[in-house]
């Protein structure tokens, strides 16, 4: 099967599957890909799900007395694979249309940023990851402007945190995981030797918190107030996979309350001051105490 065909099947099955639906029969599934104009049967079907559950750990329930296939769409393997699915079909949709008419370049606004160091190291990263091989490299810390030499890492993940790409690593000589930036990696080499297998479930713990920062304190219940405008944004890309909305009522400017079930860090209050009036934090009252803190400080600076 072609790649790219299979790529655009599972975006679009994936699209139908986020519309609130208990389900969808086969027969639905079908219509709704020929209504992009791919011909598809019970065979292709069953081709892809086995894709799915072979390459990702995805599977479909099925529902035999309504026929309805359904799934967890906050599932961590779901989540990793639609976002997989978006980046590779907005390159596809992009590279198509480029082919078509070099001219919509001219219409194409990229990201200003300059282009990110350190995606030469992907693809090496990725085989010490699943070979299980130690790496030495080099890396510069921005804040001391100083360059630091871990000579035995263990890569266990890479990570993908606002369009910049992380390696989450075991340092043996600290006995920690550690995250490092690849834009800061210098001279990075792979080793002879296997590291052991420390049963660190590094997803889990990321599944858990929202960016890079993460710690072992206890996963919370928080609750936030977004107004109507806002929710419709968040639904849209939501703040984590736990976002849950509640039939809850907060106020007549934010009246819609959503539940997330994570650990609050750094990024997660850098995301509600970046939302300033938009939500309002219900609990827990520390994250509450925390944000109002913020905001006071940065009165006093006007």
């Amino acid at each position: 099967m072609n790649s790219n065909e299979i790529n655009y099947r599972l975006h679009l099955i994936f699209q139908l599957f986020q519309k609130d639906s208990p389900g969808y029969t086969l027969d639905q599934i079908c219509l709704g890909l020929k209504s992009y104009g791919i011909d598809y049967n019970y065979q292709k079907w069953k081709r892809d799900r086995e894709y799915m559950g072979e390459y990702f750990s995805i599977f479909f329930d099925y529902d035999d007395k309504q026929m309805l296939y359904s799934i967890d769409l906050v599932g961590a393997g779901v989540n990793r694979l639609m976002s997989y699915l978006d980046v590779i079909c907005a390159a596809d949709y992009l590279k198509a249309a480029i082919d078509k008419n070099p001219r919509s370049l001219e219409v194409i606004q990229f990201d200003s940023s300059p282009i990110q160091l350190g995606l030469d190291y992907l693809e090496p990263l990725l085989y010490a990851i699943n070979e299980r091989r130690f790496i030495s490299f080099r890396h510069e810390n921005y804040y001391n402007q100083t360059l630091k030499d871990y000579h035995v890492v263990e890569p266990l993940l890479l990570k993908e945190y606002l369009e910049r790409w992380y390696l989450v690593a075991f340092v043996p000589a600290i006995e920690e995981l550690r995250t490092f930036g690849l834009d800061r990696i210098k001279d990075l080499k792979t080793k002879e030797g296997n590291f052991p297998d420390r049963k660190i479930d590094v997803k889990d713990r990321f599944s858990q918190i929202i960016g890079l920062n993460y710690s072992d304190s206890e996963t919370l219940i928080v609750k936030l107030a977004y107004t109507e405008q806002q929710w419709k944004y968040q639904k849209a890309k939501p703040l984590h996979r736990s976002q849950k909305e509640t039939d809850e009522y907060y106020s007549d400017s934010h009246p819609i309350v959503v539940k997330y079930f994570l650990k609050p860090n750094f990024e997660l209050k850098q995301q509600l001051l970046a939302l300033g009036s938009q939500v309002i934090v219900i609990q827990p009252k520390n994250l509450r105490r925390q944000i109002i803190n913020e905001l006071e400080g940065n009165l006093k600076n006007y």
